[in-house]
């Protein structure tokens, strides 16, 4: 099955690495054969490669969805590898993130599992903003100009086993 989707269809709306199934011009319309999930679900993006995009993953408003064994870079010193925004435990996990403005961005969510990531020439490794109670274990963060790790207004995180090189982070 084809997706109805160009360039400009999917990425003119809000940039980022997933097709768009819907009809041409019908938002909301699946074309023939996609199936229609109602109601919650989780989302799982995994073993995959995302090039060259404005935000690689955005998990915004989501539960219990995943990010694994993905390899995201960028092009672009604006670029985000994955933003987060309201999310609910959600996992990043087996991530390899480079040349983006900000590896991980996660805002106003909570209970994310950030493990075992590895993010390099970025400006920020990972932004975390108004987060509670995520667990961040066993990440890497190299090659940064302004922060390995930025937590601001974040309460109750757990920090384990990360590394960040140079004098901030």
């Amino acid at each position: 099955i084809a997706p109805w989707a160009t360039y400009n269809d999917v990425l003119k709306w809000y940039p980022c690495a997933f097709f768009d199934y819907n009809k041409k011009d019908a938002a909301g319309v699946a074309i023939d054969g996609i199936p229609v999930v109602k109601g919650a679900g989780s989302v799982t993006i995994k073993n995959g490669t995302i090039t060259n995009y404005d935000i690689g993953v955005y998990v915004g408003a989501s539960i219990d969805s995943t990010a694994k064994n993905l390899t995201i870079y960028g092009d672009d010193a604006n670029a985000y590898g994955v933003e987060q925004n309201g999310g609910v435990g959600n996992t990043i996990d087996h991530l390899t993130i480079s040349m983006v403005a900000y590896g991980l961005f996660l805002e106003n969510g909570a209970e994310t599992l950030v493990t075992n990531n590895t993010i390099s020439d970025v400006a920020y490794g990972a932004y975390t903003a108004d987060e509670s109670n995520d667990q961040i274990i066993g990440n890497t963060m190299t090659d940064y100009t302004s922060a390995g790790w930025y937590d601001d207004y974040s309460a109750h995180q757990v920090y384990k086993n990360n590394s960040a090189d140079g004098s901030l982070g």
